[in-house]
């Protein structure tokens, strides 16, 4: 029984290791992502939001107020 145990630990932690360690890498935590610090968004969303904004209109203004609030830019 306690073999049986000890394989499922491993099982699991092999099963762990090979989901998270692709998001653990996945992060560039050093430098810059970006060189210039901007990047370029077109924006095409159909729709309208429940609130009556369209949903292009909504996406800019989150864009905007990040540009305003941080030093990276989208334009």
């Amino acid at each position: 029984m306690r073999a049986l145990t000890v394989r499922r630990y491993w099982q699991g932690l092999l099963l762990l290791a090979t989901c998270a360690l692709p998001a653990v890498f996945a992060y560039n935590t050093t430098g810059k992502r970006w060189p210039d610090g901007s990047t370029t968004f077109n924006i095409a969303m159909p729709g309208v939001a429940p609130s009556g904004i369209a949903w292009s209109a909504a996406f800019e203004s989150a864009m905007k107020q990040w540009s305003d609030k941080t030093s990276f830019k989208y334009v």
